[in-house]
């Protein structure tokens, strides 16, 4: 069993022993609870909060460890500063860990079929769990995000454990199924530890990596080629999904498998197999999670915006931006738009569309003002469902004369027909560059992040589209339509290969074919991960995490805006003045005092010192700063009456006989 309580005792009553201490040290009781998890042979480490113990762990969680004598070390080096305990994912414990965060992220979970024997419930106000599952022993599995919010920690990371305390509302992990964790099922295995498969050829990987989120109701976004054998059960799962979110039943979904399974796979899956992908896709909602999946009607009429966006000239910093947030309005509009007489109705808000089109929420909100003016979007306040808020509406535009692009230059190379269920945008949204303010020493020096940028990134899809390869001069001309080839000064191919080109060439996504005659830009087979490892090095993924982060604060502060909120604690520096001030303070309430005694009884001014200090114990408050001194003393009560009040000259004190 593994334990599920915060005290070894309860770890005991589990079945799990847990040897003696021998160290002069006495173990905490999280170090007891930590040495429980370690019995069962999970690996763990101390935490300050969430983040491993300084001091006791120099490697993080390198130092996780199984080993109880390692244990009890870390753990009495960490002492009273240890509020929790980490558990390492991977290899050190065989284990990965589905992190859910949030209510998205627990439907996409559900939709996915994630369910564990051993489920933790995290300590945040929201719904969060970590669900665990087991690998094979010397399984290799990588981290990996599969939507917002939804994360598989695998090698290298760690989660925090049962009975560990949460650093910002100070709840404690609980166990809420508390037996043993239930086997990673095959096609999460295949998706985190064996490498993408190449595409066929021009068509570029639309497999889901990184940091994007996986949606499992639109079409599917694969290509009709073999099925190598380490993608087997994910590719079938995702189509068995991809009829279900079209509404197919299960007996419909398992013979789309076998015709798959033997047309497609060199060595096809067994039939039990078969049927259990069949039955696991069957339970998800016909649509998809939210049930409102694109019907054919949405899907064609958002075919004809995206033509629309293609016959457009996007230039200049806005425009590139305009540009990104229409297709992030698109593709969130294929997983649940709703057709409305004026286009495309779907009901998002800014900071969810800063983040798909990869840049900051104020400046989404002005390229939607734009794209308004422009006739591509609108608001619909009117037409609001049930307690649902407004929402935009993707219009197909009407695109002028001087908004067409310029004709591509002959067609695509090698006779190439672009046919008309070509993908678009599977690439995710790329960001500008951005300065970085580094401190060196006593000095602050300025430099900056050099990304791909949305140039590059509206390279990449106008490839993807034509399916994979164009000349150079035909891509230039579609991206920046506006230049005329007949005039020398503007028209510059080149100044685009040394600018755009080039930087795509150094990232490994794309490559330059130089033939006689012609000059033209291929997508390289794995130009999707390569895209994605450039996103990683240069920080984007980071930046959308902390985005992604700061937004869910700023929701969760909007539902909460009403709730009471607890009085402001008092600063060092607040605290250090009002402790600074206890002499000043304590002579002022004793002065007050004596006026007051004074003022009721008069006949006191002529009595000896220590009766007035003893008569003052009735007229002192809750309040009087007592300290380390106690009650007023005889010789506080005798400076003051010499004169030495803080209340100054001409106070009833100062008169005292």
């Amino acid at each position: 069993m593994i334990p599920d309580a915060v005290t070894t005792r309860a770890a005991s009553r589990a079945g799990i022993g847990v040897e003696p201490l021998t160290s002069t040290t006495p173990l905490s009781e999280m170090g007891r609870t930590a040495l429980a998890y370690a019995a069962a042979g999970w690996a763990v480490i101390p935490l300050e909060g969430k983040t491993p113990t300084t001091g006791a762990t120099p490697r993080g969680v390198k130092d996780a460890s199984r080993d109880p004598e390692r244990v009890r070390a870390m753990f009495g080096r960490a002492g009273t500063r240890a509020t929790g305990y980490g558990i390492a994912t991977g290899k050190a414990s065989g284990l990965i860990v589905a992190d859910v965060d949030g209510p998205d992220a627990l439907a996409e979970a559900k939709r996915l079929g994630l369910t564990s024997g051993h489920v933790v419930r995290t300590g945040r106000d929201r719904d969060g769990w970590h669900l665990y599952f087991t690998v094979p022993p010397g399984a290799v599995v990588k981290t990996r995000v599969l939507a917002p919010g939804l994360e598989l920690k695998a090698e290298g990371a760690y989660v925090v454990g049962a009975g560990s305390s949460h650093p910002d509302t100070g709840r404690l992990y609980r166990a809420v199924r508390a037996g043993r964790p239930s086997p990673a099922p095959a096609w999460l295995l295949e998706l985190l530890s064996t490498p993408k498969s190449p595409p066929t050829a021009g068509r570029g990987n639309r497999t889901p990596t990184g940091p994007d989120s996986i949606d499992l109701a639109g079409p599917l976004p694969l290509d009709p080629g073999p099925i190598p054998e380490g993608r087997r059960n994910w590719t079938l799962y995702r189509l068995a999904c991809s009829m279900r979110a079209r509404g197919a039943g299960e007996a419909e979904i398992l013979a789309g498998l076998e015709r798959a399974n033997a047309e497609r796979c060199p060595k096809p899956l067994e039939a039990p197999e078969l049927e259990r992908i069949a039955a696991s896709a069957a339970k998800h909602a016909p649509g998809g999670a939210t049930g409102t999946a694109a019907t054919a009607e949405v899907l064609e009429a958002l075919e004809a915006i995206a033509g629309g966006v293609e016959a457009v000239s996007w230039t200049g910093v806005g425009g590139k931006s305009e540009r990104d947030v229409m297709i992030a309005a698109l593709k969130i509009a294929r997983r649940h738009g709703q057709a409305v007489p004026a286009g495309v109705r779907v009901s998002v808000d800014y900071r969810t569309l800063a983040l798909e089109a990869a840049m900051g929420r104020s400046s989404a909100h002005r390229a939607v003002q734009r794209l308004r003016r422009k006739g591509f979007l609108s608001y619909d306040n009117q037409n609001r469902a049930d307690g649902q808020a407004g929402a935009l509406v993707l219009r197909a535009r009407k695109v002028g004369h001087s908004d067409h692009r310029a004709a591509p230059q002959g067609p695509p190379p090698g006779g190439l027909v672009v046919p008309p269920c070509a993908p678009r945008y599977s690439a995710p949204r790329l960001r500008w560059s951005a300065p970085r303010i580094d401190r060196v020493g006593d000095e602050y020096v300025r430099t900056t992040i050099r990304r791909l940028g949305k140039s590059c990134g509206q390279a990449v899809d106008v490839l993807e589209y034509s399916g994979g390869e164009l000349d150079l001069e035909c891509l230039y001309s579609i991206i920046y339509p506006h230049k005329d080839p007949t005039d020398r000064k503007r028209w510059r191919p080149r100044d685009f290969r040394r600018r755009v080109v080039s930087r795509l060439e150094a990232a490994g996504v794309a490559t330059v074919h130089n033939t006689p005659g012609r000059l033209s830009v291929a997508l390289t087979p794995d130009w999707l991960d390569r895209l994605n490892a450039e996103r990683e090095n240069a920080g984007e993924v980071a930046a959308h995490r902390r985005d992604m982060a700061r937004y869910e604060r700023e929701r969760d502060g909007w539902r909460r805006r009403n709730e009471p909120r607890a009085d402001r604690g008092p600063t060092s520096r607040e605290l250090r003045k009002y402790r600074d001030s206890y002499p000043e303070r304590r002579r002022a309430a004793i002065a007050a005092a004596i006026a007051a005694l004074f003022g009721e009884r008069p006949e006191y001014r002529g009595r000896r010192v220590g009766q007035i200090t003893a008569r003052l114990v009735h007229y002192i408050g809750q309040d009087f700063p007592r300290g380390t001194l106690g009650a007023p003393k005889d010789r506080e009560v005798e400076g003051i009456l010499d004169g030495q009040s803080p209340l100054g000259v001409g106070s009833p004190i100062g008169g005292a006989a």
